[in-house]
């Protein structure tokens, strides 16, 4: 009897021990440093890293940020087994992940990504692009026509400096990327170039969101989250130096 006592009572603070230990929930993010947006493994913060652990922490939440390559972005659910995806939109599941019951947050930050040109180059149009830029595992749905029927030539590289001398050297006519995240790399560079982008250059909103497949309950109350902290959002925007109209700086609207 007191055998069976003592492996009850081990059994029960083994359950307890499980139930005490904390789930630490995994976000998959892109390896890259795409600052302001994110910089996992590159920059101690950024816009994503502050406002992510600041919900999960109100949650009482562990999290771990796990950098993945993006030219895996499709596959991460499959093959990293993560708890969430960030940045993500329905409208850049291809492959594996379209067959995937994906959830999606609301709009955590909306993004003019257009094409970048220098300065002098701000009377350009579609035609005059033969080259474009932008980083290795984008997909510069804008372009893509011209891409295919072999008008544009894509040119890639791993991180958006590389992209932006890309650009500055002219070596390509234009580069596809978030404004606000050239403005930043471009500063830091000390780079004399003015780059800006162009109206009458393909561009669009594009809106970040975080998602899951195992956690939608927990995605809504992130919902509420954003919901009630706008205020917040816009001094995180603020703080880290987001540009919500790239355009102000074409002579178009200088003059």
């Amino acid at each position: 009897m007191l055998k069976l006592n003592i492996i009850v009572i081990l059994l029960l603070a083994s359950f307890i021990a499980r139930a005490n230990e904390q789930k630490i929930y995994t976000i998959g993010v892109e390896n890259i440093d795409y600052y302001p947006h994110y910089a996992f493994g590159h920059r101690e913060n950024s816009f994503t890293k502050e406002l992510l652990e600041s919900f999960f922490s109100q949650e009482s939440i562990e999290i771990k940020f796990v950098p993945l390559p993006l030219r895996r972005f499709n596959q991460w659910y499959i093959k990293d087994k993560i708890d969430f995806k960030y940045p993500d939109n329905k409208d850049w599941r291809a492959g594996e992940s379209s067959q995937l019951d994906i959830y999606y947050s609301e709009t955590v930050i909306s993004s003019v990504g257009g094409s970048i040109v220098l300065n002098d180059n701000a009377k350009y149009d579609a035609d005059n692009i033969q080259r474009l830029g932008t980083i290795n595992g984008f997909y510069p749905t804008l372009w893509i026509k011209k891409i295919k029927s072999n008008k544009v030539q894509l040119i890639e590289d791993n991180n958006v400096i590389s992209v932006i001398k890309l650009v500055t050297r002219g070596m390509v006519d234009a580069i596809n990327l978030d404004y606000s995240v050239v403005n930043f790399h471009l500063n830091e560079m000390q780079n004399e170039k003015q780059l800006i982008m162009v109206e009458s250059l393909p561009h669009r909103e594009t809106k970040f969101h975080l998602s899951t497949i195992k956690h939608k309950a927990l995605l809504k109350k992130f919902n509420v989250f954003l919901d009630n902290n706008q205020e917040y959002i816009q001094h995180l925007k603020d703080k880290f130096g987001f540009i919500d109209d790239p355009f102000k700086f074409s002579p178009k609207h200088t003059r």
